[in-house]
Parts: structure tokens; C-alpha cells; sequence
């Protein structure tokens, strides 16, 4: 689908606040990560302004990004 699978940063031992239950889906309530937690650098596809998308050559990341995805 030439999209990004996104990747998220957890800083617990277990995942059970980010995991979907049956009884969550019977409630309609979804489990999932804040986009704050999710890790930028782990993208494949770099998304332009124009829309278009691209595979990136390279995993070397800016430093706003990398301070953007530390949890503290």
C-alpha cells in the first residue's frame, strides 16, 4: 500500500494499557498507542509535501526527531 507500518516506542515491561481486548471491541474502545510513542526514524517511506512517497536510502535520522521520540 506504499505506507508506513508505524513503529512505537514503550517504555514499560508489559503491554497490557495498549492491548485490545475482546470485551474493549464489545465497547467499541481501541487500544492503541498516542502518536507521541510512535518512532519517526523506524519510517521506510519518506512522505513529501506533494503527496508522493519514496523508500528512503538511508536510516540516518535529524536531531529534532530523535529528541522528539525519547521517553522520559
Amino acid at each position: 500500500m506504499q505506507d508506513n507500518l508505524p513503529i512505537f516506542g514503550i517504555d514499560k515491561n508489559t503491554l497490557t494499557d495498549f492491548t485490545t481486548t475482546e470485551k474493549d471491541m464489545k465497547r467499541m474502545v481501541s487500544r492503541f498507542p498516542p502518536p507521541n510513542f510512535r518512532i519517526k526514524t523506524e519510517d521506510l517511506i519518506n512522505k513529501t509535501a506533494s503527496g508522493t512517497s519514496s523508500t528512503a536510502t538511508s536510516k540516518l535520522a535529524s536531531q529534532s526527531e530523535i529528541e522528539d521520540n525519547t521517553f522520559e
